[in-house]
């Protein structure tokens, strides 16, 4: 699968397997950690970076990954030399929210356009993920259940596009009533909006403002509901 960097994850394993009493980076962990950019070579010649641009160990990053504070980045330099850096979850949230948001054009799996303009005075939950995390989609099938019932409400509109092809998406979404509006390879929408890492829900308000961004988070259904309810009322 070309978004996976297999090199990382076994390096990161074996760091993990010099102790055994230290939790192991998954295959998860790093499928949905990462900005999903593999290198077209691959190179010995590593760098691990903490959250403040510090060089560290592999070990190092691997305790500091797993806390699940922040997520992996990996940068590929001119030379060839790769750098794998750690990103706050709460910096990279508040920068989200300080964004204005892009102009956009998106097409949903039935051929609907949507772009800034039709959102307008609309509550939109915009959802980048993909079918093959296991994060992400715990998260969509939590959100669908709480968006149907503001699925009568003509101010709410839930986009969700994924990083999957039409049909990887389709088969997915098949023999279930979903309320979103799905969208397959978004994953360059994704780069226009600054996402690094899967799944992130960005709450836009009525005014075209990103009002909250959720990344990576255990309680999203929560904080959505929340906010839909501060935002509707």
């Amino acid at each position: 699968m070309k978004y996976i960097n297999y090199f990382l994850l076994l390096l990161l394993a074996l760091s993990a397997c010099k102790n055994p009493s230290q939790k192991k980076i998954t295959f998860e962990d790093i499928k949905d950690s990462s900005n999903r950019a593999v290198p077209t070579k691959i190179e010995d010649n590593i760098t691990f970076y903490d959250t403040d641009n510090n060089i560290i160990s592999t070990d190092k990053f691997n305790r500091l990954l797993t806390e699940g504070l922040s997520f992996s980045e990996q940068r590929q330099q001119a030379d060839g030399s790769e750098e794998v850096h750690l990103v706050s979850i709460k910096e990279h949230t508040k920068e989200l929210e300080a964004k204005a948001l892009p102009d956009f054009e998106l097409l949903n799996l039935r051929g609907e356009q949507h772009t800034n303009e039709s959102l307008a005075g609309k509550v939109t939950i915009l959802s980048f993920w993909f079918t093959a995390s296991h994060f992400c989609t715990k998260d969509i099938i939590e959100l669908n259940n709480l968006a149907q019932k503001y699925s009568d409400n003509k101010d709410f509109i839930w986009l969700a596009p994924a990083l999957d092809n039409a049909a990887n998406l389709s088969r997915f979404l098949r023999g279930k009533n979903w309320t979103a509006e799905f969208a397959a390879n978004q994953e360059t929408l994704a780069l226009k909006f600054g996402i690094l890492t899967y799944p992130t829900h960005l709450i836009i308000d009525q005014e075209g403002k990103i009002f909250k961004a959720i990344i990576r988070h255990p309680n999203t259904g929560e904080i959505v509901k929340q906010t839909l309810h501060k935002l509707l009322i």
